[in-house]
């Protein structure tokens, strides 16, 4: 639609401008420090090369379990989800018309709205949102988008089920993906069992 129920943006300077480039008309912007990018603490500002050369142990760590490494004097993913969280919660105690919303926020906390609105669970992070298929990654000014309109039947279900991810400027399919349903899968004792290593 033309017209968001809520118009969400980091406070962040880069993000403020995007939101306000977007010319989105009527919009009514909230900054939200909430939204702001993830604090990599010592690490910011630098390189990746630099962060390998001069972090080499904390970069290694950093493989073992991406989403609750913390960099140094920064903020691990699950930390960033702990913020995420409240943004959602009082998005839902909202009266919104329309009852969508607009979000313009940074990388980590683009993929950290992505496990909370699809129930990621942190053993299946790397899998379904850094060992991707290239379409499937998100980009600098990527557009993720969520509805629980059935784009074939136009029924509307009771929560998100289908998203995309689209990159305007690559144009082509990845500025039009198709939609993809959302799979929200409990997990059962034995799925458990097979994560715990035993000795």
């Amino acid at each position: 639609g033309e017209v968001f129920g809520a118009y969400l943006s980091s406070e962040y300077v880069r993000a403020l401008e995007t939101a306000a480039l977007l010319d989105l008309p009527n919009a009514n912007w909230e900054g939200d420090p909430f939204l702001r990018e993830r604090n990599f603490g010592r690490m910011s500002v630098l390189t990746h090369t630099e962060r390998e050369e001069r972090f080499k142990a904390e970069m290694e760590a950093r493989k073992r379990d991406s989403f609750y490494w913390t960099p140094p004097s920064g903020e691990s993913l699950a930390d960033v989800s702990i913020r995420v969280d409240l943004v959602l919660d009082s998005l839902a105690q909202r009266d919104l018309h329309p009852s969508s919303t607009i979000i313009v926020s940074h990388f980590n906390v683009m993929q950290v709205i992505r496990t909370r609105i699809e129930a990621i669970r942190q053993v299946e992070f790397e899998d379904k949102l850094i060992n991707v298929p290239e379409e499937l990654k998100i980009k600098n000014a990527a557009v993720i988008h969520y509805t629980r309109i059935d784009p074939e039947t136009k029924e509307i279900a009771p929560t998100y089920r289908w998203m995309r991810i689209a990159v305007p400027w690559l144009g082509g399919k990845q500025a039009n993906p198709p939609w993809m349903e959302i799979t929200y899968r409990y997990v059962t004792n034995q799925d458990i069992i097979s994560h715990v290593p035993y000795d």
